[in-house]
């Protein structure tokens, strides 16, 4: 997995790093992440990676701008499988929400909406 996102990593990409937190932050970090965190983020860009510690309330509050259904408090490793997708955009749209510019983030999150809907109206491949 960490070959496939190395891939994607040019140098004009930035990461947004998001750990869940037990302690109110939310404030974004420039690198040195956390040891744990140095081998699974690709470090070849030329910006800076950001880290931000953020409360699950505060994610799931996120979440919900972008009609996705993450839980206030912890679940099981097994659920957190199943929704680390979710949570990944829902931290995008806390750092859309909290460091953007209000013009560029109605325009972003409007289009974020849009590919929401797009994408829970879309019908299931038809197999043969």
């Amino acid at each position: 997995m960490c070959d496939a996102i190395r891939t994607l990593f040019d140098p004009e990409t930035m990461a947004l790093i998001c750990a869940i937190s037990r302690f109110p932050s939310g404030k974004l970090v420039q690198a040195p992440f956390p040891d744990a965190y140095l081998e699974l983020v690709p470090r070849t860009g030329l910006r800076c990676n950001l880290f931000t510690p953020l409360p699950r309330n505060i994610l799931a509050s996120a979440g919900r701008v972008g009609w996705l259904d993450l839980p206030d408090t912890e679940p099981t490793p097994l659920a957190r499988l199943g929704q680390i997708g979710g949570e990944a955009q829902a931290a995008w749209i806390f750092w859309l929400q909290t460091y953007c510019p209000v013009s560029l983030r109605r325009k972003l999150l409007a289009s974020y909406l849009a590919w929401q809907l797009l994408q829970r109206v879309r019908l299931p491949p038809v197999r043969t």
